[in-house]
């Protein structure tokens, strides 16, 4: 989770100062991160009681893999004059997603 908020944070500054450029490396981290999270995931079988959560858990990062997949097109539409609206639409679509399935997670887990 740590790793997966430092990317966010670093994409929120990118976005902020419309830096294009770090938007894409952090979006490319995103992307790898959740991928590994995923795979790592997939590795653990948990309790009936966990099992929930760690569905949700795994669908928040497969659609914080997806927005950042969206922002590393929007990002590299950006760098090349054109702009990638709809990128950034689908990215923040599917980050508002994966927090719901994030909220789930932790709700079921009892980490609330």
């Amino acid at each position: 989770m740590k790793i997966l908020k430092a990317d966010l944070d670093g994409i929120s500054n990118a976005t902020n100062n419309s830096d294009y450029v770090a938007l894409a490396v952090y979006a490319q981290q995103t992307v790898n991160d959740t991928q590994n999270a995923i795979q790592e995931n997939d590795q653990y079988t948990v309790s009936p009681k966990l099992q929930d959560a760690q569905n949700e858990w795994r669908m928040a990062l497969q659609d914080y893999n997806a927005a950042g997949q969206f922002l590393l097109q929007g990002a590299n539409d950006a760098k090349n004059g054109t702009m990638g609206t709809e990128y950034f639409l689908n990215a923040s679509i599917s980050r508002n997603s994966g927090t719901e399935h994030l909220k789930n997670a932790s709700e079921l887990a009892g980490i609330t």
